[in-house]
């Protein structure tokens, strides 16, 4: 984004099928890091504070918490006159997703897209 503009909704979408195995999502908002190491948009992730997690990534941890979805939740609809923001000076471009599932069959080769969707608008809230 080139201007500051505030999420007022953050909705998720679970795959198909998963419902009962997608336990919770986190979204935290990375402050500016011009050398944290960028993931391709095809990667799989890394699992949460492992080794093989990229470092540089864990600074996210200490950023905003920008929303986030629990199972038995639906979408978190900010009230009218908040919003949370996105391409403010502080703005690193970028967020870190914790995705945890729950899967008590221990089922194999399960593939998941579930997300977040942000609803965002250039006109500022207080």
């Amino acid at each position: 984004l080139q201007t500051k503009h505030h999420i007022f909704k953050v909705k998720p979408f679970i795959t198909p099928g998963n419902e009962g195995m997608v336990h919770h999502i986190t979204i935290f908002k990375c402050h500016k890091n011009p050398n944290r190491t960028v993931v391709p948009h095809e990667h799989p992730g890394h699992e949460c504070h492992t080794p093989n997690m990229p470092q540089d990534w864990g600074e996210c941890y200490f950023g905003n918490v920008i929303g986030g979805w629990a199972v038995g939740t639906g979408d978190l609809s900010f009230p009218d006159h908040v919003g949370f923001p996105l391409g403010d000076e502080d703005d690193g471009g970028e967020v870190l997703i914790e995705m945890h599932y729950d899967n008590p069959m221990s089922k194999q080769g399960v593939l998941d897209h579930s997300g977040l969707t942000f609803l965002y608008t250039p006109e500022l809230r207080q």
